[in-house]
């Protein structure tokens, strides 16, 4: 419910400096309306968007925490079939399948559960993109870019997690991995 006046002056003039002339100004037009807080525009304008700017900022945190909590879950779902599979890739190593073929085998099965996870959520943005319009600024909530970039950071966060277990299964000894039961 405020009511803010703009001056525009030449140069870099001081705000304290413009507060006396723009308060005769005022007195002229409207002498009932009292003229307090004289700041820039740069003050103005910060102070206008700081709560969309730490809403955001939180927004942020929030992503990157669960980004780490998503790779966890991926490492250790991961790591857990791995074991499960230790006599299977002991077979498949015995018989002649080279490490990268493991590894290969290992981290497309990740990337493809991760490819069907990216599916739901763009599925899931685009249904609550109305909502988050309001909080973007120079970007559409249906910016492909956006999408995109965002698609493949979880893409690539699927492939680091699954690339540690999936090189210690190459690494398996086939006779150490047939022995265990």
């Amino acid at each position: 419910r405020d009511l803010a006046f703009v001056v525009r002056a030449a140069g870099a003039a001081d705000p304290a400096a413009l507060a006396g002339p723009a308060r005769r100004a005022l007195a002229r037009v409207a002498p009932a309306v009292p003229l307090f807080r004289v700041m820039p525009l740069r003050a103005l304008l910060s102070a206008a968007v700081s709560r969309t700017t730490f809403t955001l900022l939180l927004v942020g945190v929030a992503a990157l925490v669960a980004l780490a909590v998503g790779w966890t879950g991926i490492y250790g779902v991961v790591a857990y079939l791995v074991a499960l599979r230790t006599r299977e890739i002991g077979v498949r190593l015995a018989l002649g399948a080279r490490p990268a073929d493991v590894r290969r085998m290992i981290v497309s099965g990740a990337l493809a559960d991760a490819a069907i996870g990216v599916a739901i959520g763009l599925a899931g943005a685009a249904a609550v993109t109305r909502g988050l319009g309001a909080l973007l600024f120079g970007v559409a909530a249906t910016d492909a870019v956006s999408l995109a970039g965002a698609a493949a950071l979880l893409a690539a966060t699927a492939f680091v997690a699954a690339w540690q277990p999936a090189r210690r299964a190459a690494a398996l000894d086939p006779a150490v991995a047939l022995r265990s039961d």
